[in-house]
């Protein structure tokens, strides 16, 4: 187990007018045995960054450190990195126990030694069976067991993963999440994973880093990230969120009250709080939020109770979102168990009620 040390890492391609910018004096250390990940839209930098680690992109600035080592200016082949592509890029003349075999083989391994490390790693993934097919014998799923055996197959300090699962079907892909994480934290290989797909970060990683425009928006642990975001962007990015813009009145004992239009709110400050008089944004999930369909609960004093209506609302199995209207025309999405209640019509009028906990104050 190595960590990875990222230092003032920049990347531009291009120059002049035409130069651009894709990873921006990123600085952050992935801890020996973590699975960490690089969250983002398309076009933020994490791809490239993954690439400068692997070094299959050489930096226009910065270091990258694995363990003690500085290698920044080392080829790909004496980094002792391995790499899983979204693609697999298994080689399809070589059997599955061929493809297994190939890194050790490259690394100066025996015979018995190669052939040892690829039944052991095809065994990890459940793939011994079919060591003896082609990778056009196998469908995606198993492909992407045997591109991970090989992968492991190297014995590599770290382990870089670029959307690994993004080929797969939506059922297996889920089936995948914690079958692929269980696997890598069982080596106890330092593992980097880039993926655009916010809940395959939010079920999988020790740390995200949520990138933007080349930059870290935001470093943390999935729940601290989701619940806490510290900017629009990642509050929006990261799954669903209703927003209403209001002014801070009060600051005490690590909260805030903010005055919305649609009345005074309770929400933990954040880091830093913001000043009494400032002007912020307040974050909600809509999972947070408690739907009354039947009037106004007992009033409980540290929540805020917001009349509404129902617009619409959606079936998504397992749970129904509303969407409800407030005092000031302002539409928020609601989730709530589908067997809480029975569908509500359009105009049902509904209390919306939410705590300090469920508000995510944000900057303006």
């Amino acid at each position: 187990m190595k960590e990875i040390t990222i230092q003032n890492v920049t990347k531009v391609f291009g120059a002049g007018r035409a130069a651009t910018t894709a990873v921006d004096d990123v600085s952050l250390r992935v801890e020996p045995g973590e699975l960490f990940f690089l969250l983002g839209p398309s076009g933020c930098g994490k791809t490239t960054l993954l690439r400068i680690i692997a070094g299959l992109t050489v930096p226009t600035a910065g270091r990258i450190r694995l363990g003690d080592r500085d290698v920044t200016d080392e080829p790909v082949e004496r980094r002792n990195t391995a790499l899983v592509f979204q693609n697999y890029a298994l080689w399809p003349h070589m059997t599955v126990q061929d493809n297994v075999e190939f890194g050790p083989k490259m690394r100066g391994a025996g015979r018995a030694e190669r052939r040892e490390l690829a039944r052991h790693n095809l065994a990890r993934v459940e793939m011994g069976t079919l060591a003896a097919r082609k990778p056009n014998q196998l469908s995606g799923g198993q492909q992407q067991r045997v591109a991970l055996a090989r992968a492991l197959a190297a014995r590599p300090d770290c382990l870089l993963l670029d959307e690994p699962l993004s080929n797969l079907d939506a059922r297996l892909r889920l089936h995948m999440r914690q079958e692929l994480r269980d696997l890598v934290k069982s080596t106890g290989t330092t593992a980097v994973y880039v993926t655009h797909d916010q809940k395959e970060a939010l079920s999988m990683a020790d740390r995200i880093a949520v990138m933007d425009t080349g930059r870290v928006a935001q470093l943390g642990q999935p729940e601290e990230v989701y619940n806490r975001p510290r900017t629009r962007f990642v509050a929006d990015f990261l799954g669903e969120a209703n927003f209403i813009d209001g002014r801070v009145v009060a600051a005490k004992g690590g909260r805030v009250e903010v005055d919305t239009p649609v009345g005074r709110l309770p929400a933990v400050a954040a880091d830093p709080a913001p000043a009494v008089g400032g002007e912020v944004t307040c974050c909600v999930r809509p999972e947070r939020i408690a739907l009354h369909p039947a009037g106004p609960p007992a009033p409980e004093a540290d929540r805020a109770a917001l009349p509404a209506a129902v617009r619409a609302s959606v079936y998504l199995g397992e749970l129904r979102q509303y969407v409800c209207e407030l005092a000031d025309g302002a539409q928020w999405k609601v989730s709530v168990l589908a067997g809480a209640h029975g569908p509500l019509p359009e105009g049902h009028p509904v209390t919306l009620t939410l705590g300090p906990d469920d508000i995510a104050v944000l900057p303006r």
